[in-house]
C-alpha cells in the first residue's frame, strides 16, 4: 500500500491541531485555527509532533525518508477568535482541510478562499 499524505488530528492542552505529513512534497504541515506565529505553545507542539512521528517511523523500520530535511508549513487559514471550544477548533481545522481539498496539492498557496477570515 502506498501512502502520499498522512493526517494526524491531535489535541494538545485542550486545543485541536491537524498535523499532516506530505511525503511527496516533503513537508510537515500544521493546520491550526489559532496559529499566530512561533509561540512557546506552537514550538512545543511542532517539536512533539515531528519528533514523535520520526521516532515511530524509525522504530517501525520503514524506509528512510529524510524527514529531518522536510520543510514545515502553517498554511494561512481562517482564524478562531477567543477561547477554543474543545470540539470547535477541530471542526475548523478539519473543515478547512476538506474544503480546500482539490486536485491541487495541499502545499499550493493562494487558492484558499478563506484567507484572512475569522471564525466565531
Amino acid at each position: 500500500m502506498k501512502v502520499n499524505v498522512c493526517f494526524f488530528p491531535s489535541v494538545h492542552h485542550e486545543h485541536w491541531i491537524l498535523f499532516i505529513v506530505d511525503i511527496v512534497a516533503r513537508k510537515f504541515i500544521f493546520l491550526d485555527s489559532v496559529y499566530y506565529g512561533e509561540s512557546p505553545f506552537h514550538m512545543e507542539v511542532k517539536d512533539l509532533m515531528i519528533n514523535n512521528f520520526i521516532k515511530t517511523w524509525e522504530e517501525s523500520r520503514l524506509r528512510r525518508m529524510g524527514f529531518r530535511n522536510f520543510g514545515i508549513e502553517y498554511p494561512n487559514m481562517p482564524k478562531q477568535i477567543g477561547r477554543c471550544l474543545r470540539d470547535f477548533c477541530a471542526q475548523v481545522d478539519a473543515n478547512f482541510c476538506f474544503a480546500e481539498s482539490s486536485p491541487a496539492p495541499i502545499q499550493d498557496e493562494g487558492r484558499g478562499r478563506c484567507k484572512g477570515q475569522t471564525c466565531c
